[in-house]
């Protein structure tokens, strides 16, 4: 369990630095030429969509040390023998799947907007040819990104 709490973070964290770095860019490609922000305005929503995403699950999510606690306890209760231990397994079994479970949403929720991002980016240059090299660009970073999903990344038809 630590070791998919800390691997579902750190590819929560790779996405949310990819958000904000995309963000980033886009502002800059912006201000760089002017005739190209409705196509960064209607893709900068988008990107800002992982950060919403993490923040709202963030409690949920709990922290390493919230984690690092429940391993403890579980690995407490085969020091001893006693009548409430499997009360008391289940318990921390429940809470291990709490935190995991928001930890899968965010990062499923991450991969499938890296994913909008990268189509929207396509679609959007149709109407606007001197986006399309910006368009390439995105693309490029959103499939860096999604480089070796996790399982919980995956979409159907991947």
């Amino acid at each position: 369990m630590i070791f998919f709490v800390h691997h579902h973070v750190e590819r929560i964290e790779e996405h949310r630095r990819f958000a904000e770095d995309l963000i980033k860019f886009l502002q800059a490609q912006a201000r760089a030429a002017p005739e190209l922000k409705p196509y960064v305005d209607s893709l900068e929503p988008i990107a800002a969509q992982i950060e919403q995403e993490f923040v709202v699950q963030r409690e949920n999510m709990k922290s390493f040390a919230y984690a690092d606690d429940l391993s403890r306890q579980t690995l407490a209760l085969t020091s001893r023998q006693s009548p409430t231990n499997l009360t008391a397994y289940r318990e921390l079994g429940k809470a291990f799947r709490a935190m995991g479970g928001a930890q899968d949403y965010v990062l499923a929720q991450c991969h499938t907007i890296t994913r909008k991002l990268a189509q929207q980016a396509g679609y959007a240059c149709v109407t606007q040819p001197k986006a399309a090299v910006l368009a390439q660009e995105i693309r490029a970073r959103c499939r860096k990104c999604l480089r070796n999903p996790d399982g919980y990344e995956i979409w159907a038809d991947y």
